[in-house]
Order: structure tokens, then C-alpha cells, then sequence
């Protein structure tokens, strides 16, 4: 029989997004099983839980989207992976949409439809490393097929 393995999840709960994952975390493990896991609801930019501080597990599964939330999972030793992938420098293992695929069906989607004109809406680049990559990703697909896009900042 397989060990139990001791699972955090800091994703928030504030969010149509984070429920989803929470969600698939259980189907996961429901489906799977062998894991014990430590949730409790929370919005993305609170404070790191102070649960966290003596917590120990086996890892950890984290929406990290400031300085705060990532020091205060790497002060746990547990492996933790980033669901969220905003801050590129940390070094963390990201899993995420694939952008590419995104595009791609996007972008056939429209112009399957006729359109001839095209635009992203976005977060102002740089603020949302993966957006900026959609975006890309979005703009070559659409040259490639000749057309233009207009990526447009929101401010």
C-alpha cells in the first residue's frame, strides 16, 4: 500500500479560477487517492496562513502571486509547485494553460467566423508574464494566417 502523502494547497477561493483548481485537486486525488490534504479558503493576495509556518508536509501546490506568499512556502522546505507562474525568477515548477493551444483555437475560432479584424485586451505588458505570451502567441498566429493584430494596454 502506497504511503499518504501530505498535500497544501494555497489557492484562493475568492476566485472562479482558484475554486476550479481546488476542484480538480480533489477530483484528482478522489480519483487517484493517497493524498492528505491541508486547505483552508483564502483570497489571493492575503498573508501567508499562519498555519504555514510550522506545517510540515510532503508539498505543496500554491497560487503564488507576491514576495510574501513565495518566502513564506520556501521557509517550509516542502516542494511546491507554482500554479499561478507570475513571478518567472523563483525558480519554481509552473503548471498552467498552454498559451499556444489558447491562441491557436482563438484565433481559428475568429476568423472561422469571418472576422478581419483583430484585437487582445489585456493587463498592461509585463504585469502578467503568461497574458503577454497569449498575446504573442495570438499576434503570430493571426500573421500567419495575414492578418494584424492590435494588442491593446489596459490601464
Amino acid at each position: 500500500m502506497a504511503v499518504m502523502k501530505h498535500v497544501a494547497l494555497l489557492i484562493e477561493t475568492s476566485r472562479a479560477y482558484g475554486r476550479g483548481l481546488v476542484r480538480g485537486v480533489a477530483r484528482y486525488n478522489g480519483e487517484r487517492g493517497g493524498w492528505s490534504v491541508y486547505f483552508q479558503p483564502h483570497g489571493l493576495d492575503d498573508p501567508p496562513p499562519p498555519w504555514l509556518k510550522d506545517w510540515k508536509g510532503d508539498g505543496i501546490l500554491a497560487r503564488v502571486s507576491n514576495r510574501r506568499i513565495a518566502d513564506a512556502v520556501f521557509q517550509t522546505g516542502a516542494p511546491v509547485v507554482d500554479l499561478r507562474g507570475i513571478m518567472t525568477d523563483l525558480g519554481l515548477p509552473f503548471i498552467g494553460v498552454d498559451n499556444r493551444m489558447v491562441a491557436q483555437l482563438a484565433a481559428g475560432h475568429l476568423i472561422e467566423r469571418g472576422l478581419k479584424t483583430f484585437g487582445f485586451c489585456g493587463l498592461p505588458r509585463g504585469a502578467h508574464p503568461h497574458m503577454d505570451e497569449r498575446c504573442d502567441y495570438f499576434g503570430q498566429v493571426l500573421e500567419e494566417a495575414g492578418f494584424e493584430c492590435r494588442p491593446d494596454d489596459v490601464q
